[in-house]
């Protein structure tokens, strides 16, 4: 069978299904929209309105207003309003998603003077979530790797943490946030760190900086006012 499976059946219904074979992959992708056309010469599917993909053997769904399908390329292209839901709870919110099949990796950009918003669980118990907003972000679904790129700015509400930073890379099987270029971390109590570059290992709640070639890192920690001795 081609890898174009079903390819558009029933076209003159308001929701069309195709289940389409990426090569080098395991398993059947899955895309409904309210409209789909194919080209059987150059393979590929366009999809429009309501876009929904669904691929198991990844963990991933995403929402969208147009969708393309390219066979040769091994990609789809998410455009409009895309939502990709990795694993049932990390999300990625972006203008344009593209999907490198045979690499397993998400390339997302925003709209002009806007930015991709990513959403990750640290914690799958607890369901802390830290979400990290930048001009660009990619993530490959087999590693569980995400590097933001572009006046990145990070946000972890239960660790009361806020951070920014050029790039920043999260690894979600390490369970480390690599930040670098012009770091800048702010701490619960108002506590500041300044590196060139700055670990943060998810786990042990630890930081460790390292400044660029000839400078130093900066922190400013608060202290707490001393209390007043009770009279004798």
């Amino acid at each position: 069978m081609a890898p174009l499976q079903k390819l558009v059946q029933g076209l003159g219904l308001l929701l069309v299904t195709a289940t389409v074979v990426a090569a080098q992959t395991k398993g059947s992708l899955t895309i409904k929209a309210d409209l789909q056309e194919a080209n059987s010469i150059t393979g590929v599917v366009t999809a429009r309105g309501n876009v929904h993909v669904d691929y198991p053997a990844r963990q991933l769904s995403a929402t969208a207003q147009q969708g393309f399908y390219e066979e040769k390329k091994q990609t789809i292209t998410l455009i409009g309003n895309v939502i990709i839901i990795q694993k049932g709870h990390n999300q990625i919110q972006a203008n344009k998603v593209t999907y490198f099949l045979s690499e397993d990796r998400i390339k997302a950009e925003p709209q002009a003077g806007q930015q991709v918003n990513g959403t990750y669980v640290i914690s799958a118990k607890t369901q802390d979530t830290t979400v990290i907003t930048a001009d660009s972000q990619e993530a490959n679904t087999t590693s569980g790797i995400v590097v933001a790129t572009g006046n990145v700015h990070l946000d972890y509400p239960a660790r009361q943490m806020t951070a920014t930073s050029q790039k920043a890379t999260y690894s979600d099987k390490a369970r480390t946030i690599v930040m670098q270029g012009d770091v800048s971390v702010l701490q619960k109590g108002g506590n500041t760190l300044q590196a060139e570059s700055v670990t943060y290992d998810l786990v042990q709640s630890r930081f460790l900086a390292s400044p660029s070639n000839g400078k130093q890192v900066r922190g400013v920690y608060n202290l707490p006012e001393a209390q007043a001795k009770p009279a004798s």
